[in-house]
């Protein structure tokens, strides 16, 4: 999902061939558009940090009502490391005026996940826990 129709030709891009039937990709910003689905995997990646509190809980709200009980999230994303605020306030202040970000920080990720009951399963650190990927899935 993205309300960019360019970013959204740049994933289709990468797949070699045709797209596989069970992608799907949506051109929306509009959450309530995932009601359709009912997804094996969710991929997040650098899409979270663009979404102010209130999208947040209303996404997460409305992936809790899609999900199957082995549905997992797979999410990338920047993580406020101390060490690296400098380059996170320099990043922001830059979207901010190029492509009008609307967040000033960064989300608490975790802390939605938390919330809405998703475990993590794995996880990858890059550039000393800058750049997290994590695999995510309900809990019993």
């Amino acid at each position: 999902m993205d309300a960019s129709s360019a970013m959204i030709r740049k994933t289709k891009g990468r797949f070699y061939g045709p797209t596989p039937a069970t992608v799907h990709f949506i051109h929306s910003a509009d959450f309530a558009e995932l009601t359709l689905l009912r997804p094996d995997f969710i991929l997040a990646h650098y899409f979270l940090d663009v979404l102010m509190d209130e999208q947040l809980a209303l996404l997460f709200s409305k992936v809790d009502q899609i999900v199957n009980p082995q549905t997992e999230w797979i999410f990338a994303d920047f993580y406020p490391v101390p060490q690296k605020q400098w380059l996170i306030r320099i990043m922001i202040r830059l979207f901010r005026i190029f492509v009008r970000h609307p967040r000033g920080d960064l989300p608490d990720y975790d802390s939605y996940f938390e919330r809405w009951c998703w475990k993590e399963k794995g996880a990858c650190v890059f550039l000393g826990g800058f750049i997290q990927v994590k695999v995510l899935s309900k809990e019993d």
